[in-house]
């Protein structure tokens, strides 16, 4: 059934999710351009951003929800070569939903009069995912100058198709649904919901912006009779220290200056919670604080896991079946685990359209007994159905709601349940512990759980109200990667041979996930690439065998042939071979002397590298590197290279990542660290003439 709260907000939600947050136009006629400052004309510099290619003067967005209309009006400044690919234009939107009209640019040169654009406007469909269609307005603007300025405008009509909120809601679920975002089971209508998304404004956009200017008006047609006897808006940011909008009985304005650029970095926390944003919904007048929304959804999703669940004694005779003579608690429940788990998992079918749907004769599932008829289910259904499993075979169990931290944080102050909480796991306890599963993530191993549920803000269907806590992080060992290297130094300065790599835990559940809908050809490349990026330049990847890609066993092992040419170097007679021949550029992260946003790494994890390099013969190790050990509260690295036999080296190389996340002041410590391991891999084993050991070891 369709949402009320995705009704209400359908013409705007849907271009949020699509287009991000698209500046807008403001009142000026036709052939009106606004005005355009002395200083603005004479800049020839960001001052608080030197060296910036190119700066926003203005941005400007207006969204009237009673039109479903959002108008964009932007000026960009060129402030140096690099920066006249900003006259490349693109404009997305959905094709079939919404439409982008009343398109005009001009560009302002440093010496000359404006120049209106009257080239051609190109529409580039990027994706198509069943019957939707994500697409994009586009147009260059030609002969840019440094210092030209570019003026454009446009206006986005949303809902212009004509479709019923049906179909309009059936294509927010085709483009919103992925592997990395199943549907789970939250909490449903009710005739007056608490809390309604209503638009989010991106503020930071990848350049300086001087002004920024934002409007959301006419938003209170229908929200009283949606939220019973009225309803308010309200508001809540991420990374706002310059202000703060100005709300009014259904509408918001903000105005701000100086709005520094974004640059995303690797390994860092969710765009979604770095960028500068403003996040708008509307709420019950009668909550009166975040707290109380929280309690009170809480219990109305607590209220729907109990009616779906029931009662767990009529399941007690099929969970003794599943478990059979299965005689410890962990065996029973990795049985119970096993036999959900191997359901058909509906939430990871991306072309699972409403039309299969009917084909297959898929129906909505009401009641665990519903799933363990029909096999199937959504995660909830899945999560739900294990969780009365396990109270019917006697254990202590519940069903668990998270936040999943791939792509967003948990932010209270943002009264969304649904979309905040939008993750089920279990909560067992057994042998005296507590223990997180995660049945509904397919290929997830017995004891694990998805790392993007880990480490999460989660609410507790136990107690009264339902209680938020933190999910626990795995350890180390529970990311494995380990790499059986074996190569052969050739006569003319080359390494060839194979890599095997084990790939365990979190580790593996990801590449499994990540090529869960690949064919063959699509799964041999990715994981080729893979290794290959870790490798020197010019070495060439072959992939020869892979293991368990397609189930949850422990180990998903990659068996690939690899030749890395001109490695080894020739220098006073004799012969340097590389430490670590794998050292390629992307085995190092954390490179710039300077960060902008914390370190966020997925899951605690550990690296082990065991490599054998057979010599020719007439030559013998002269050299080698001495053990060595590097430790500190958040890593510990090891290496030692000793030898089998006169011509054959071994070396063995362990990297253990503990924590997740480090705080900018804690950067400059995380790159000393990883600058430390390049520089030990980085050194040489010396090679002479001979035909033993001349180290005599």
């Amino acid at each position: 059934m369709a949402s009320r709260k995705r009704i209400l907000g359908l013409p705007i939600l849907l271009v949020c999710i699509v287009a991000g947050l698209i500046p807008a136009r403001p009142a000026v006629g036709p052939e009106e351009w606004p005005p355009i400052s002395a200083e603005d004309a004479a800049m020839k510099d960001c001052s608080r951003e030197p060296g910036a290619p190119a700066v926003i003067l203005y941005r400007a967005e207006a969204t009237d929800a009673d039109k479903r209309t959002t108008t964009v009006f932007k000026r960009l400044k060129i402030l140096t070569a690099a920066g006249r690919d900003r006259s490349s234009i693109e404009i997305p939107f959905v094709a079939g939903y919404s439409e982008v009209v009343e398109i005009e640019a001009r560009v302002v040169p440093p010496q000359g009069p404006a120049r209106l654009f009257d080239g051609e406007i190109f529409e580039r469909t990027d994706l198509r995912r069943g019957r939707l269609r994500l697409a994009a307005k586009t147009f260059a603007l030609p002969n840019i100058e440094v210092g030209s300025i570019i003026d454009y405008r446009y206006k986005i009509v949303h809902g212009r198709s004509g479709r019923s909120a049906k179909r309009l809601n059936a294509l927010i679920d085709e483009l919103t649904a992925s592997e990395d975002r199943p549907e789970e089971g939250g909490v449903k209508d009710r005739k007056s919901p608490r809390a309604i998304p209503a638009w989010r404004w991106t503020v930071q956009e990848d350049l300086f912006t001087k002004h920024l200017k934002l409007s959301y008006t006419n938003m209170m047609a229908g929200i009283s009779a949606l939220l019973g006897a009225g309803g308010r808006l309200a508001w809540a940011s991420v990374g706002m220290e310059l202000g703060k909008p100005f709300i009014t009985f259904g509408s918001a304005f903000m105005e701000l200056h100086n709005i520094p650029s974004f640059a995303a970095e690797d390994s860092m926390i969710p765009e979604a919670v770095a960028r500068m944003s403003v996040d708008l919904f509307f709420i019950d007048h009668e909550i009166a604080s975040g707290a109380e929304y929280w309690q009170l959804e809480g219990r109305d999703w607590q209220k729907g896991v109990e009616e779906f669940i029931g009662r767990p004694e009529p399941l007690a005779a099929v969970a003794r079946r599943i478990v059979g003579d299965a005689a410890e608690p962990m065996g029973q429940l990795e049985r119970l685990y096993a036999e959900v788990q191997g359901f058909r998992n509906l939430s990871y079918e991306k072309d699972l359209t409403e039309e299969t749907k009917k084909e297959q004769k898929i129906k909505d599932n009401r009641r665990v007994e519903d799933v363990l008829e029909r096999r199937y289910g959504l995660r909830s259904d899945l999560t739900r159905t294990f969780v009365k499993l396990a109270m019917a075979a006697g254990f202590e169990a519940e069903v668990v709601r998270v936040t999943a931290r791939d792509n967003k944080l948990f932010r209270k102050e943002l009264l969304s349940f649904n979309d905040q909480l939008d993750s089920e796991i279990a909560l067992v306890k057994a042998a005296g512990r507590t223990m997180a599963l995660d049945p509904a993530t397919p290929f997830c191993p017995f004891g694990l759980v998805h790392w993007a549920r880990t480490n999460s803000t989660g609410l507790r269907a136990s107690g009264d109200p339902p209680g938020f806590f933190t999910t626990p992080l795995s350890p180390p060992d529970m990311a494995l990667t380990q790499r059986e290297i074996v190569l052969a130094l050739d006569p003319q300065g080359g390494l060839a041979g194979t890599v095997k790599t084990t790939y365990r835990g979190q580790d593996a559940l990801v590449r499994r996930l990540d090529h869960i809908r690949d064919d063959e050809v699509a799964r041999r490349e990715a994981l080729e690439k893979e290794l290959g990026d870790l490798l020197p330049m010019g070495a060439t990847v072959r992939l020869t065998g892979v293991e368990n890609i397609d189930n949850n066993e422990p180990s998903l092992i990659v068996t690939c042939d690899v030749a890395i040419p001109g490695l080894v170097n020739e220098a006073g007679g004799k012969t340097l071979v590389p430490f670590f021949p794998l050292a390629g550029s992307g085995q190092y992260p954390f490179r710039h002397a300077a960060r902008r946003y914390p370190v966020y790494l997925p899951y605690p994890s550990r690296q082990f590298d065991d490599i054998r390099i057979t010599l020719p013969e007439g030559l013998a190790v002269a050299h080698r590197p001495q053990p060595r050990k590097n430790a500190c509260d958040f890593s510990s690295y090891s290496v030692v290279c000793g030898q089998e036999a006169s011509n054959l080296l071994h070396i063995q190389r362990d990297l253990v990542i503990k924590k997740i996340f480090f705080p900018v002041e804690r950067y400059a410590a995380l790159k000393a660290f990883f600058d430390q391991i390049r520089a030990i891999d980085a050194e040489q084993i010396v090679l002479a003439p001979g035909a033993g050991d001349l180290m005599g070891n």
